[in-house]
Order: C-alpha cells, then sequence, then structure tokens
C-alpha cells in the first residue's frame, strides 16, 4: 500500500486542544528541541510548514503527524486530552478512509489490459489506415506533375493573353479577342 503522509496543522490542532496557536508553537518549539537534545527525530512528530492568515500575511506553523498527535495528546490531561485524543483519532481516520476510497477507485489490473488491448487494436486499425493515406498521396504525387503542369502552363497561357488584350488597343470586338487568343495557343503549341 501506497505510503502517505497524513498530516494535521498547528492551526487545526490549536483549535482542537483549545489553545492559542502561539501557545502552542511555543510547545512544539520547546518539544522539537528537547528531541533533537535526545537525538529523535522531531519531524517524525512535527514538521515546521507555513500557512497564509487571515490578512494573507505568511505565519509559521507545524504539520503534526500521527505521531505528533499522540504526543500531544499524552501531554494534557483531563477533559482537555481526552477530547483531543478522540479528535485527532477521528481525523486521521477520516483521511485513512478518503484515502482508502481513492484507491478503490482505481482502475483494476484485468481492466487495465482489456483497456490496453482495445487501445492496441484501435493503433493498428489507424496505422492501417494511415498507411492507405500515405499510399494515396504517393499516387497523388505521381500523378501530380502532368495534372498540375498542364493547369499552371495554361494558367499562365490565359494570364499572358488576357495582359496582351488590356494592352490592344483594338480589343473591343470579341473576334479580336478570339484572333489574338487563336494566334497566342498556335503559336504556344506548334
Amino acid at each position: 500500500m501506497q505510503k502517505i503522509e497524513k498530516t494535521l496543522s498547528s492551526v487545526e490542532v490549536s483549535e482542537m486542544i483549545e489553545k492559542t496557536h502561539a501557545n502552542l508553537m511555543r510547545d512544539l518549539r520547546r518539544y522539537t528541541d528537547q528531541f533533537n537534545q535526545c537525538k529523535i527525530a522531531p519531524v517524525d512528530f512535527f514538521v515546521e510548514s507555513t500557512y497564509k492568515d487571515a490578512k494573507g500575511e505568511t505565519r509559521p506553523c507545524y504539520e503534526v503527524t500521527k505521531k505528533g498527535c499522540e504526543f500531544i495528546a499524552n501531554k494534557l490531561t483531563g477533559i482537555k486530552g481526552t477530547i483531543f485524543t478522540a479528535r485527532y483519532i477521528n481525523k486521521f481516520h477520516e483521511m485513512e478512509s478518503t484515502l482508502l476510497d481513492q484507491q478503490a477507485r482505481l482502475i483494476s489490473a484485468p481492466t487495465q489490459l482489456e483497456l490496453m488491448e482495445t487501445i492496441t487494436q484501435e493503433y493498428d486499425e489507424l496505422r492501417k489506415e494511415i498507411k492507405g493515406i500515405k499510399a494515396d498521396i504517393k499516387r497523388i504525387h505521381r500523378n501530380a506533375p502532368d495534372f498540375c503542369g498542364g493547369i499552371y502552363s495554361y494558367k499562365g497561357q490565359v494570364l499572358y493573353m488576357l495582359e496582351e488584350i488590356r494592352e490592344s488597343e483594338d480589343a473591343i470586338f470579341l473576334g479580336q479577342i478570339y484572333t489574338l487568343m487563336k494566334k497566342h495557343l498556335q503559336t504556344k503549341y506548334s
């Protein structure tokens, strides 16, 4: 099972234990110093972090692990300790339940295999279609020079004739236009 760190913000913990965040931060710093003196890794309990307050300013806080919550609960006495213990246990169970729900939604291995087979089949079909399209393109390229060459040469001739007609002073009559075109075509293709 994938390990995902689940933590609570010290801001949230301070609300749960009904203690000001400043006082909780003071305590967590003291615990961290004591852990360091005893060569115990404080990051297993509390991880330094920041949050944005109501004014949008960045403030220090700690991310408190489950071990950290257990440690804080053991420091509390009476009803406060009992309430906090119940609250943090509920919170961590809620996080774990959410994680399990997310994992249950993941695609199962057989479903993944079916999906891969479908994708492979569609890929093969697309490759065949692409191969056919490439063959069509090659055929068009082979035949295009003759076809396109004829069109482009004719276009050039028409443009040339129209230019001659435009420049001709006596191009008013259709007969004259016809004669000019015929003369040009005969000269060009003779």
